[in-house]
């Protein structure tokens, strides 16, 4: 176990030990992109940073758990803005649309006249009203269409464009690099 101040150990020399990138991946309320690469890349951009002694003494495990409770939700508010309405707790979503069209003809023919019959009569003769053809008849069709879609938030960030791919990516890391390394000039 290191003692504090007995020695600062590098990104590249700390993260020897294990997939930092991979825990992180287990505990965040977003998918990443892959990890393997995430942890190379950040090796890449930080590897002579140097690691704050408190972080070094921690286990990979306990450091991504700590890194997600500071970070999980503006990641997640990340990805709200780039698909507004996409429900974040979910892996995959079903989206089903539906459209329905109907098409309806009415023909309406009516009859409305009053007779009367004069006393003493059987004759019934027209005393007042209108005349109009009556009949109810209904044409049309009726067209419904259902679409099923099953959005995935992995296969969502992989159709984003490179650069909005790109400024996810630099955000997860440089939140990493200021949670995990001191800030001092070398």
């Amino acid at each position: 176990m290191l003692l504090m101040n007995e020695r600062y150990y590098t990104v590249t020399e700390w993260l020897i030990q294990g997939e930092l990138f991979a825990e992180i991946s287990k505990l965040s309320p977003v998918p990443l992109p892959d990890s393997t690469k995430l942890q190379k890349l950040f090796m890449l951009k930080y590897a002579d940073s140097l690691v704050n002694n408190i972080i070094v003494i921690q286990d990979l495990k306990t450091v991504a758990e700590l890194i997600v409770f500071e970070f999980g939700e503006k990641w997640e508010k990340l990805f709200t803005e780039m698909w507004a309405g996409f429900n974040l707790g979910a892996r995959q979503v079903t989206k089903v649309t539906e459209t329905t069209t109907k098409t309806e003809n009415r023909k309406t023919v009516k009859d409305d006249v009053n007779k009367v019959t004069s006393y003493e009569s059987d004759d019934l003769i027209t005393n007042d009203g209108s005349n109009s053809i009556g009949n109810d008849d209904l044409t049309g069709n009726e067209t419904k269409t259902t679409t099923n879609e099953i959005i995935d938030m992995q296969t969502a960030f992989n159709n984003l464009s490179l650069t909005m791919q790109n400024s996810i990516i630099n955000t997860i890391l440089n939140d990493v690099k200021q949670f995990t390394t001191l800030s001092i000039y070398q």
